[in-house]
Order: C-alpha cells, then structure tokens, then sequence
C-alpha cells in the first residue's frame, strides 16, 4: 500500500506567514502616506531617474550652448560686416572730402597765378611705391604739351613727358632723371634741384663756403625754361660739406605725393588775357 507525503505543517505555515505579509507591507503607509512597496521601488530605481535626468540636462545645456554660440557668432560676423562697410564709407567720405579739399586749394591758386592752366585729376600711378609717374585727366584736346610743368597748392610735383589726346603722362620730381633749377629764396643762391628716387630730393652745386641753413625755403628760378619762377619745392633738412668744392643739401619736398589727386597743369606760361 503506497505512503502518501505529507508536508509538516511549518512548511505550509511559513510560507503563508511570508506571503501575508508581503500582502500587508503593500497595505501600510508611512508618515508621509506611501506604501512600504512603493517605497522601496522608488529607492531602487531612483539613482537610474537622476541619472537620466542628469543625462538630459546636459545633452539639453550643451545644446543650448551650441545655439547660444551660432546666435553669438552669426551676431558677430554681422557686426564685422556692419563695421567695414561704415570704414568704406567713412573712408570714402574722408576722400571725397580731402579731394573737395584740393579743388578748392588748386582754384584759389588758379586765381592767383598770372599763366594760364588746366585743372587735372589724376587717374593712375605707376607701379613705383612713390609713384614717380602719375597719369592725368588732360591731354592735347585740352591743349597739354610734352614738358608741360605740373604743380599743387603746395608747389612743384614734376613735368609732362608723354602727350595723349585726353590723357597725359607726368614725371615726378622725386624720380631720379628729373631736375628743376631752384634758388635758396633766403640767400637767392643758385642751385639744381633733383630727384633721388626716394621721398627725398637734393640741392645741387651750392658751393662748400655758401650759407645754407636746415630750414631754408627751396623755390624754382625760371632758368630751366621748364618751371615758372619762384614755385616751391620744399625746404632744407639736412646740410653736409661735401668731399668735393660743392655741399651736400637734402630738401624734403613740400608736396605730399603719396595723398596727391589733383593738379594743375601749366598749358601757357604767357600771361592770362
């Protein structure tokens, strides 16, 4: 006859001893009125909310960064281009204004000077940093010819070499192959002036035991048949004896070459009926 088996009875007690209590754990409420159970799934689950939270605040802070930093530099590049467009016109005006400047000087010269002349624009310069040739807006159909002299406000800025029928070409002063004769207008020595390729000009054949003093007014002395008389050509910076009977003079031109954009052009040095 078979043996049935029998559990103990501990065996089934304690079993449902566990189990009600679980049923009851999901029934008691703390003080603050949750449930043991939902107590402890909250703890155990919390550290994965906060760190998923944390994970989005960052992805979220970052990106607003990013756009934060577009916005800024697309601000920026606006403002840059904002900027160079006022330097232009700021710079344009600036031009306009010093070219206005110019005009009004070279008409009041006009009206002073007894030959006749044409007022120029120049329109090119050669490839020289100085510039030693400039193209201007006069030619022969406005009755300019080859070794025309062309002067400023300020004095003396070179000759025409080359003859187009509404252009002209001018040779600058400061090139080394020009000359102009010149005096001292303190001491009316008689002198060359000439060019040396550089920003500066030279004084030549004034004698060693002559008086020439830094500061002296240098003008040109009609000898040349080119340049009217007494035009300025600058003025004495430096004085040397030379090795030879003659001094070595430097002269700093009085035309500013590098802002120069306007001229008058000699067309007859016969007085003005």
């Amino acid at each position: 006859m078979v043996k049935l088996f029998r559990p103990h009875p501990l065996v089934v007690l304690i079993p449902l001893l566990i189990a009600q209590l679980a049923i009851l754990s999901l029934q008691v409420r703390n003080s603050e009125g949750t449930t043991l159970l939902r107590r402890a799934t909250l703890l155990a689950i919390s550290p994965f909310l906060l760190a998923a939270n944390t994970g989005e605040n960052f992805v979220g802070s970052v990106w607003n960064e990013y756009v934060s930093l577009r916005e800024i530099r697309n601000e920026n590049e606006s403002l840059k281009e904002k900027i160079q467009a006022m330097n232009l016109e700021s710079n344009r005006v600036l031009s306009s204004l010093r070219q206005a400047g110019q005009w009004q000087a070279l008409l009041e010269l006009r009206g002073q000077l007894s030959f006749q002349t044409k007022t120029a624009r120049i329109i090119g310069r050669s490839p020289s940093f100085l510039s030693f040739t400039l193209m201007v807006d006069r030619g022969s159909e406005d009755g300019v010819r080859k070794d025309d002299p062309v002067i400023n406000a300020e004095g003396v800025v070179g000759r025409v070499i080359s003859v187009f029928p509404r252009t002209a070409e001018v040779h600058v002063i400061l090139d080394s192959d020009a000359a102009a004769g010149s005096l001292l207008s303190r001491t009316h020595l008689q002198g060359v002036i000439s060019g040396t390729g550089t920003s500066f000009l030279k004084l030549n054949y004034v004698l060693n035991q002559e008086d020439v003093q830094v500061g002296d007014k240098v003008v040109t002395s009609g000898l040349d048949n080119v340049f009217p008389k007494d035009l300025t050509v600058g003025r004495v910076v430096r004085v040397r004896q030379g090795e030879s009977v003659f001094k070595e003079i430097d002269v700093l031109p009085v035309v500013d070459f590098t802002r120069l954009e306007t001229v008058l052009v000699v067309v007859n040095l016969r007085p003005r009926s």
